[in-house]
């Protein structure tokens, strides 16, 4: 519980992370969540889009294309059900 000044900084600056409410669009395929609070300021108070797939005991969410350095992106993030 407890780290040097630069594995705070380091933990702090890699980390992302939000909370609130959401909604399922399933005729979009789309997880819409209602940003109440977040790492990044500018995000509460929006209402971020990503698409899901759901198959069997995973949950795949998608962000939508992003453009980094010239390159497309999507970001995944994979949630698999415990046994």
């Amino acid at each position: 519980m407890a780290g040097t000044p630069a594995e705070i900084q380091s933990a702090w600056e890699g980390l992302m992370a939000y909370y609130g409410t959401f909604e399922i669009d399933e005729q979009r395929r789309m997880i819409v969540h209602h940003v109440q609070g977040s790492s990044f300021p500018n995000w509460t108070g929006i209402a971020r889009e990503q698409f899901y797939e759901l198959t069997g005991d995973r949950l795949t969410l998608l962000t939508l294309p992003l453009t980094l350095s010239r390159e497309q992106l999507v970001g995944q993030l994979l949630w698999q059900r415990m046994q």
